[in-house]
């Protein structure tokens, strides 16, 4: 008999497939995103399956400046979605709010979104630096779209504008933790 707590091969195959969709088609709608997601959620649960990873990442997620959360909850439906361990902050949270949980939490990953040049900034010259060193950055928002390629590479957090994208990384991080 199979461990429901181990990663599920259909689940994954699902995921990549996803994925693949999602990248092919950069510009899709939102709204289309998470229905395909929903979808995706209920065959999850009505299977028993708990996600791809074999321990599953710890992501806190917050805003600074975003009082709506579009980004947000996209990261939580296709985290959630792969199995990662949420720990919602929420919206408008202040910095020391999110350096005082990733320090009382540890998780493997800090999730924002960022919309506005000046939190980007805050983001990488004050609360990275005070950011526990196990803890990853990942982002999206619009304010990455105006900065190129070797600027974010540059950058001390990965970017993610893109659902495909997310949803790659999620698959890889899998991988990682089944060759460790």
């Amino acid at each position: 008999m199979r461990d429901k707590n181990l990663p599920d091969v259909r689940l994954r195959e699902a995921l990549e497939d996803f994925s693949r969709t999602l990248t092919a088609r950069p510009g899709m709608a939102r709204s289309a995103i998470l229905g395909q997601a929903q979808a995706l959620m209920e065959w999850k649960k009505t299977s028993g399956l708990m996600g791809i990873f074999t321990s599953p990442p710890r992501l806190v997620t917050a805003t600074l400046d975003d009082g709506i959360g579009q980004g947000l909850a996209m990261i939580h439906c296709l985290a959630d979605l792969a199995g990662v361990f949420l720990i919602p902050l929420g919206l408008m949270q202040a910095p020391e709010t999110i350096i005082t949980e990733c320090r009382r939490r540890q998780p493997d990953f800090l999730g924002l979104t960022v919309l506005h040049f000046d939190t980007e900034e805050l983001l990488c010259d004050h609360i990275i630096p005070q950011l526990p060193a196990i803890v990853r950055v990942i982002a999206g928002g619009p304010v990455f779209s105006a900065m190129d390629e070797e600027t974010l590479a540059a950058k001390p957090y990965r970017v993610f504008n893109h659902a495909g994208d997310f949803l790659g990384f999620l698959l890889r991080l899998a991988d990682q933790g089944r060759s460790e």
